[in-house]
């Protein structure tokens, strides 16, 4: 893989675990105001919009370092109508300053209403049009690994798996602080009982998507290589066991998941070492994206002109 495609794969798994951890972030915060006080949540809503906010600032800095010239990045935004890099780039900068209004609204805390809303509602079409002009850039008819459903399909179930996965992780850390405002029993009980459970069942959901589509994106990199006569096969012996790692990642996470599902339903209260499971599932699931994305990049073989 070329040294330059690295910083792509720090930007691509970075703004996928930015913009799905503002999904669930902006649900959270838009369920849980029907519930509780601003008061109690305020600290909270604070703490994990910043969270967001920082991913996506330094998913934007690692994006130009594939840049011989940095002072050319403002060149992706040429050609908007045509390019899917421009659309990409815009696309970023938008969900960004939604990120950021709502970051600072959180940390003045201002109610805004209707105008904050809007803003929630508007990362959320910017995050979604963003990673889907993301999967499009590689969807390109001369590399035909690539121009397949398996490129979206990797993105989203990333965003999904990682951005749901870091928000769990950081409300979770966040509760059960010893910090953390009595106030917010409440909320604790809440996010440990009934929150907390739907997002790991969402994420198992995930998981199984994202085993599957690996599955047919080694069956499609073989039959690739096999027409067109490439002379490195993407399941080269080296390759074999770093598709053997992802899958084997992502079952122990899906296992670990399981284990505290399993054990929170004879807990009260948040445990440490059932919070482990949590946190150990998260870095387990996030390797196996980074391999599965060093393999994407390094199936690259072009075809025709």
């Amino acid at each position: 893989m070329p040294s330059d495609a690295w910083s792509l794969l720090v930007f691509t798994l970075l703004s996928q675990t930015s913009v799905g951890g503002y999904f669930v972030v902006e649900f959270l915060n838009s369920s849980y105001a029907k519930e509780f006080s601003c008061e109690n949540l305020n600290p909270l809503r604070f703490f994990s919009r910043l969270f967001v906010l920082s991913t996506a600032i330094i998913a934007g800095v690692s994006s130009i370092f594939h840049l011989k010239k940095w002072a050319h990045a403002y060149h992706a935004f040429n050609n908007l109508k045509t390019s899917w890099v421009g659309k990409e780039m815009m696309l970023f900068f938008l969900f960004l300053c939604c990120v950021v209004l709502l970051t600072f609204m959180s940390w003045r805390k201002i109610e805004a209403g209707f105008p904050q809303r809007f803003i929630s509602i508007a990362g959320v079409f910017c995050g979604t049009a963003l990673i889907f002009s993301m999967a499009k850039i590689y969807m390109l008819p001369t590399v035909p690994v690539w121009n397949t459903w398996t490129t979206p399909s990797f993105f989203f179930t990333a965003t999904v798996l990682l951005g749901s996965l870091a928000a769990a992780s950081l409300y979770t850390a966040f509760l059960s602080s010893p910090k953390s405002s009595s106030l917010m029993e409440n909320i604790r009980e809440r996010w440990n009982r009934k929150t907390l459970p739907n997002i790991l069942k969402l994420v198992l959901i995930s998981l199984v998507s994202g085993i599957l589509t690996t599955g047919f994106f080694v069956i499609r990199s073989i039959a690739i290589a096999e027409e067109y006569g490439a002379e490195t096969s993407i399941m080269s012996p080296d390759k074999q066991i770093l598709f053997s790692f992802r899958i084997f990642f992502l079952v122990l996470g899906g296992i670990l998941l399981l284990l505290y599902m399993k054990k929170s339903r004879h807990l009260d209260g948040f445990q440490k070492k059932s919070q482990n499971l949590v946190y150990r599932a998260f870095i387990f699931i996030t390797l196996a994206e980074m391999v599965g994305r060093y393999l994407f990049y390094v199936s690259f073989y072009r075809i025709g002109l």
